[in-house]
């Protein structure tokens, strides 16, 4: 058990104590009490060895009311065996964690250590494979024994990492490969990680800051990396020196497939399924190559890839602060305009990531194609898209999910979901599709009927259920063959997946997935 007693330079005639951060907004504030011997342990381990930043650029010292605050970065481990024992591990360096020598009493039969610990498993996530899970803590070092106060703003990089550890709770089946997981709303991580890169890409120390080896002064024509001296693609001569990045659609299903693949693999790598099955054409496709990936997802030319493994939050940055995949971000040997996300976690537990980017070798930086949205285009087959539904809408015909029992569809306007990225159509050909927002097709009925050239109204009834009918109010087919439910509505949901859900109770009754 780690107890170690060092006197801090900082320290005062009044007992210190220590308090531990608490997201409130997007603010922390300080007003968990720390077991006195458990923030010494922290201070007082080896920065070399552990996981504990005694002096975070993000969070420097200040004075408060004249009060000297100091704050400290560390990430501990647990299983819960240890954690019901009373004990928590400073997690190492290496990614070791319960390692001789790193365990620290949490104080589990005292008051103090009681809401100490509530707060920790309300802040922890997975860590490795099992049980494990892992805590960030930010912890403020007043110098006396009063509670704390103090607020403190949360950095936009930081918010946009724990907006990707929530986000990454919720999973659903993977769209390219279903025996892997994906964040459930994928499009809203994916927005994480483009906003944590735009973050890092507008600070001009970020790579001084962050520990790599090579290409730490961007403000450079040039910089030294691993391969020799590479030209810094600057579009702007003061900083930031580089233009946020934007997503491009085409860009995230190529990350996303390859996210998918090696997840299903479990094996991080460049390389690709050989035998991927289209369900466009029904036939088995070569999808090795990156090249041969982004072509099959319509993408640009001139694009690279960064592959990784790890927890989730972990990415982009790890990427950024190495000295291998760091280019695409910091404009190293080409700008880069576009770019794709894709996450995706395997059976035992191990998150892959994946980002694609296009890379142009013009010094005047300029984007090779147009920005498009962040939404994921589904792979079912693409129908011939009625001419209703390339129509522009009109504000007299936008109307918007969800749709509550006792509403009916009108042949040919658009439905849009909550999030604006896809939308709803009942065509003049009787199917009903939903679109991507750039007319991308996601899905239709004729993936449930044959007899979808038939349909002549479609309706969520008062009962609550989805109907479509024909000729003479002829039945065709419906949501629920049976107990509808009168407090449900129709929903389309940020992944383009239109859901029957309970008004009552939040269940998912039916979705088109």
């Amino acid at each position: 058990m780690l107890m170690l007693t060092a006197t801090l330079a900082f320290a005062q005639s009044q007992p210190q104590s220590y308090w531990l951060g608490r997201v409130d907004g997007t603010d922390y504030v300080f007003d968990t009490p720390i077991p006195f011997d458990f923030g010494q342990a922290i201070f007082a381990a080896d920065a070399n060895r552990f996981v504990v930043d005694k002096a975070p650029l993000d969070y420097p010292a200040q004075t408060i009311d004249g009060t000297n605050y100091q704050f400290v970065k560390a990430r501990v481990a647990y299983d819960p065996t240890m954690f019901d024992r009373g004990q928590v591990s400073i997690l190492e360096k290496s990614g070791l964690a319960g390692g001789q020598g790193s365990w620290i009493d949490r104080h589990k039969d005292e008051s103090e250590g009681q809401l100490f610990a509530t707060q920790m498993e309300a802040q922890a996530t997975p860590f490795g494979q099992g049980a494990w899970k892992q805590v960030d803590l930010l912890i403020l070092v007043s110098p006396d024994a009063s509670q704390s106060s103090v607020r403190v703003p949360i950095p936009e990089i930081t918010l946009a990492k724990m907006q990707m550890i929530d986000l990454g709770q919720s999973t659903t089946a993977g769209q390219y490969f279903p025996t892997v997981q994906i964040p459930a709303n994928l499009d809203a991580f994916r927005a994480q990680m483009l906003a944590y890169g735009n973050a890092g890409r507008r600070d001009p120390d970020f790579r001084k800051n962050n520990g790599p080896k090579t290409a730490i002064d961007l403000s450079s024509d040039t910089v030294s990396t691993l391969s020799g001296n590479e030209k810094v693609f600057k579009q702007n001569p003061t900083p930031p020196y580089f233009t946020d990045h934007v997503l491009n659609n085409e860009l995230n299903q190529a990350a996303q497939l390859q996210a998918e693949y090696i997840a299903s693999i479990d094996h991080l790598g460049h390389d690709g399924p050989t035998s991927y099955l289209d369900p466009k054409t029904g036939t088995s496709v070569n999808l090795f190559d990156l090249s041969q990936r982004v072509a099959f997802v319509g993408g640009p030319a001139n694009i690279v890839e960064a592959a990784g493994l790890g927890g989730l939050g972990d990415y982009p940055h790890s990427w950024m602060a190495g000295d291998t995949h760091f280019r695409p971000w910091f404009n190293v040997d080409g700008c880069y305009a576009e770019i794709g996300y894709g996450a995706a976690m395997a059976a035992n537990g191990s998150w892959y990531f994946v980002a694609v980017a296009t890379r142009n070798a013009d010094p005047n930086c300029v984007t090779q194609s147009a920005p498009v949205s962040a939404t994921t285009p589904a792979t079912t087959p693409e129908p011939t898209q009625d001419s209703s539904s390339q129509t522009p809408v009109t504000p007299a015909q936008e109307d918007r999910f969800p749709l509550a029992a006792g509403r009916t569809i009108i042949q040919g306007q658009k439905y849009l979901s909550e999030s604006g990225n896809h939308y709803l159509v009942f065509q003049s050909d009787g199917n009903v599709v939903i679109y991507t927002a750039g007319d991308q097709y996601v899905w239709g009925l004729q993936n449930v009927t044959d007899q979808y050239s038939q349909i002549q109204s479609v309706q969520m009834q008062a009962d609550g259920n989805f109907v479509v009918r024909g000729a003479d109010d002829a039945y065709i087919w419906s949501a629920l063959t049976e107990n509808p439910d009168a407090s449900a509505f129709l929903n389309l949901s940020v992944e383009g997946i239109l859901q029957l859900v309970s008004g009552n109770t939040g269940t998912i009754l039916w979705a088109s997935n």
